[in-house]
């Protein structure tokens, strides 16, 4: 949400020189589900997206609902807690694999819904937005190079509500992100 403040673990996967993308020692690589922080290969932005293909997958979508290597992956309608302030959106839970996380659709908005099948090469990976029909992502930039992942997202410190003066949002407070 806009005002998170996140927790980014930036040794999950290599230690880097400092200040630049040279990574020295690698011992982990981003897997389906993680939640990371990348440097846009569009604008050179810092991003937060969510890895949802890696390296040898195929990945294609077709009205909304992703496949990877040919396989849909599975949604189930529901209510999510942050309905209340985006009531256009409709809210799935996706099984990534193995990881169940919450997506938003707007339903109102023209997004890409379709597209691929495409095979990522070695280093590459495929970075979606949660919130599907409001994120610039791998569908609109293409992959996104290993080495332009800064690390894992690891949980909210707290969130500032800049709707309502600034006053702190004490449920996300110290929270995992899933």
């Amino acid at each position: 949400m806009i005002g998170d403040r996140i927790v980014v673990n930036k040794l999950a996967y290599d230690l880097k020189i400092p200040f630049t993308e040279i990574s020295v020692a690698s011992w982990s690589s981003p897997a389906r589900g993680d939640i990371v922080t990348c440097w846009s290969p569009q604008n050179g932005d810092r991003l937060v997206k969510r890895v949802v293909a890696i390296p040898g997958d195929t990945i294609a979508m077709q009205g909304g609902r992703v496949l990877i290597n040919g396989t849909p992956l599975q949604y189930e309608m529901t209510t999510a807690e942050e309905s209340e302030m985006l009531p256009d959106r409709v809210f799935f839970t996706e099984d990534l694999k193995g990881v169940r996380h919450t997506v938003a659709h707007d339903p109102q908005k023209i997004a890409l819904r379709d597209f691929g099948p495409v095979m990522l090469d070695d280093g590459k990976y495929f970075l979606m937005g949660d919130n599907r029909d409001n994120s610039a992502d791998s569908r609109y930039f293409g992959f996104v190079d290993r080495s332009a992942i800064c690390g894992q997202v690891v949980g909210l410190a707290f969130s500032l509500d800049h709707d309502n003066h600034y006053l702190p949002r004490g449920d996300r407070f110290l929270t995992a992100l899933n």
